[in-house]
């Protein structure tokens, strides 16, 4: 099971497969393709690469930095009712 990712909303997004766990749900999903045949999502589970706790970290750490940066992006182009210009 995850524990808090240190972003602020608390919720992290677990691997079913190998449990690792990531801050965003695009970062899961960009991590699930590592455990399928790159020309079928739906084919068969394969090997994925070992990563050390030490690089785990440092992954999470900067999925973090990233969504703070783009929580910064969006605040800057925000016009003045709240919407996202385009």
């Amino acid at each position: 099971m995850c524990s808090s990712n240190g972003n602020g909303s608390g919720r992290t997004h677990e691997c079913l497969i190998c449990h690792k766990c990531f801050p965003t749900g695009q970062a899961l999903g960009g991590h699930k393709r590592c455990h399928y045949d790159g020309n079928n999502a739906n084919s068969s589970v394969s090997t994925s690469v070992r990563v050390t706790e030490e690089e785990d970290r440092e992954m999470s750490r900067l999925g973090v930095e990233l969504m703070e940066i783009e929580k910064e992006v969006t605040e800057e182009i925000r016009d003045g009712d709240g919407e996202v210009r385009g």
